[in-house]
């Protein structure tokens, strides 16, 4: 068959092969199914426990409570604290007790040999003497505070403590350092709070 026979029979038969174009098939997102929220457990209600304060370890202390007796507590050198950019030294001083709960307040009485001994000053801060409670379970401070160069400097190895409200002095091993024979004392406070 020829060529022009096959055009000839394509146009008879009326039907001409056409391209039609189709559009391509919107695929719309699979929408996304969120989980149902289960239901959330109500609280079982519980019976509320008030914290248990130790006897013995608030601060300030209770009014009433007994001055503690010498007898039960130990003085111990416990650090020389030298702060940075001052001009001065300090001794702390560790107070525990092997009895009841108790109250210390003030500043303890100490005597150096040499030494003349102030309420605060030589580099101890201001404080506002409080009332403390020293217990088993507690401990207290107190320090001591010189310059850290002068004239003349001594190291005594003992010094003596009263604490306050008692009349019962202690001899106290020591690494003082004591320089121009003056020396600045603390109150009685809670260890830390003013080191």
């Amino acid at each position: 068959m020829s060529l022009a026979t096959l055009v000839l029979a394509a146009a008879c038969s009326g039907s001409t092969p056409t391209a039609v174009e189709t559009p391509a098939p919107t695929v719309s997102p699979t929408p996304t199914v969120s989980p149902t929220p289960s239901p959330t457990p109500s609280a079982t209600p519980s019976a509320t426990v008030a914290p248990v304060v130790p006897s013995g370890s608030e601060s300030p202390a209770p009014l009433g409570q007994p001055t503690c007796k010498a007898s039960a507590v130990t003085v111990t050198d416990a650090d020389t604290v030298t702060p940075r950019g001052t001009s001065y030294r300090a001794e702390v001083y560790v107070l525990r007790t092997t009895g009841s709960p108790c109250q210390l307040m003030g500043y303890p009485t100490v005597l150096v040999s040499g030494a003349s001994v102030s309420h605060g000053g030589s580099g101890l801060p201001a404080e506002t003497v409080k009332p403390y409670t020293l217990s088993k379970a507690t401990s207290l401070s107190f320090a001591l505070a010189t310059g850290r160069t002068g004239a003349s400097c001594s190291d005594p190895t003992t010094i003596t403590v009263t604490l306050p409200g008692t009349n019962q002095p202690k001899k106290v091993a020591t690494t003082l350092r004591v320089c121009d024979h003056k020396l600045g004392v603390s109150p009685v406070h809670r260890l830390g709070d003013d080191e």
